[in-house]
């Protein structure tokens, strides 16, 4: 990722928008042409993109009074840190994958048991849901034995993709 961003904003409005990450304002990140979108709670919700190209970010924008006049604003910041977070939960993930694919692979065996803790009522604990029912989902779906896609509302697909 391309960590010259953080040059794109004046020192008070790269506080502002590290306080608004740390604080959860960033409602949703999903991928979309080009980048990613952000919803980020301030005084109103406010839309971020975020350009990119092969994971590196090119530049950003908001809706919001602020960004509207040419600045960058403390929401990118919050839009920024969140996709910088999400790209490193992606690679952990994978890291793990390829560990646990691994120990099962090398001449193994015997039984191989992997454990993963996760700590209840934190954003791992949701992350690990919502990947384990977009798997289960996928083998439905890849079995053929049931027609769940037909039974599927709008807000079934944007929770999926989301």
């Amino acid at each position: 990722m391309d960590n010259n961003w953080r040059n794109w904003f004046a020192d008070t409005i790269y506080r502002r928008g590290v306080q608004y990450y740390k604080n959860g304002h960033v409602r949703e990140m999903h991928k979309i042409t080009g980048g990613y979108e952000a919803i980020v709670a301030g005084h109103y919700l406010y839309r971020v993109e975020i350009i990119t190209e092969n994971d590196r970010v090119k530049d950003t924008h908001c809706n919001c009074q602020y960004a509207y006049s040419g600045e960058k604003c403390k929401h990118q910041v919050a839009a920024l840190l969140e996709y910088k977070d999400m790209l490193s939960r992606q690679i952990v993930l994978e890291a793990q994958n390829q560990a646990t694919d691994r120990s099962h692979r090398i001449g193994q065996k015997k039984t191989v048991t992997v454990f993963k803790l996760i700590a209840k009522g934190t954003n791992e604990e949701k992350i690990v849901e919502l990947q384990n029912s977009k798997s289960d989902l996928a083998e439905e779906i890849l079995s053929g034995e049931t027609n769940i896609i037909s039974k599927m509302t709008e807000s079934d697909f944007m929770e999926l993709l989301g």
